[in-house]
């Protein structure tokens, strides 16, 4: 949903929290009260608020995506056979 725009309001918990940077790309919340609170402020926001949320959200998401994990992952791998002396 992040990657589409959409601003998560997510429960504050398990992983979803270490994805979310509260008030820079997303919102975390721990109780129904908080939710209403933070869903309201988000109705209640300019739409130039709101696209910098929704953009920083497109951007927060890119950095899970396949492309960059196999990226990461095939740098990772090459650093490894370096360190051993194979090559690739």
């Amino acid at each position: 949903a992040m990657s589409a725009g959409a601003i998560p309001v997510l429960f504050n918990a398990g992983g979803l929290a270490e994805i979310v940077r509260p008030g820079q790309d997303g919102y975390l919340y721990s109780s129904v009260d908080e939710l209403v609170s933070i869903t309201r402020s988000i109705v209640e926001m300019s739409e130039d608020q709101r696209k910098l949320l929704r953009e920083a959200a497109i951007s927060r998401a890119q950095e899970f995506s396949r492309q960059r994990f196999a990226t990461e992952l095939l740098a990772h791998i090459h650093d490894i056979m370096s360190e051993q002396n194979v090559s690739l």
